[in-house]
């Protein structure tokens, strides 16, 4: 049978850390440095791993939920109307795994965003930039959680474990009222 991938993650953290980190020279401090952030990424992988089709199924979900909504009400020109139409093709052909659907809706938006800019409604250009708000809201949250781990985040207490966020025991705040 195949090592898992965590395995085999694991398997390069320890060879690193056993055979390849110790031969490297000390005064050399930028290597020195990258060591403790390679095994910090790895870690971080590790970790990540039981969780990342959860953490795309969320977030495709959510962008999802936010192209329906944005679809209702639609009104404008002829490149809103267009770009609409796009939007609807591609929530109606989903793509074969969360991540790729995910970036796929989210670039039809964009290009209703787009369009709405030139010819949209002054009130469903004001409806879709509160959808979109509460959408990067939501997202910017759940990044946060996904790389806390890092030690980058201003403000680590806000967030919650990576198990929870994917696992919907915790949701992301609701700072926007969307």
């Amino acid at each position: 049978m195949t090592p898992g991938i965590d395995i085999r993650i694991q398997s390069i953290i320890n060879g690193l850390n056993d055979v390849i980190f110790p031969a490297v020279d000390p005064k050399e401090s930028l290597a020195a440095e990258q060591k403790g952030m390679i095994i910090a990424q790895l870690e971080l992988i590790l970790k990540q791993l039981p969780f990342v089709d959860r953490y795309h199924s969320l977030c495709r979900d959510d962008m999802r939920q936010c192209a329906e909504r944005m679809l209702a009400g639609a009104a404008g020109g002829t490149a809103t109307l267009a770009a609409c139409e796009a939007l609807k093709e591609m929530l109606a052909a989903p793509a074969d795994n969360p991540r790729d659907d995910y970036n796929r809706v989210g670039q039809a938006v964009d290009a209703l965003i787009a369009a709405i800019g030139q010819d949209g409604d002054a009130g469903y250009r004001a409806q879709a930039d509160a959808i979109m708000l509460g959408l990067a809201d939501r997202q910017l949250w759940r990044d946060r959680v996904w790389s806390a781990d890092l030690g980058f985040d201003p403000y680590p207490a806000e967030l919650c474990s990576i198990e929870d966020m994917a696992t919907g025991k915790v949701a992301p705040p609701n700072n926007s009222g969307n």
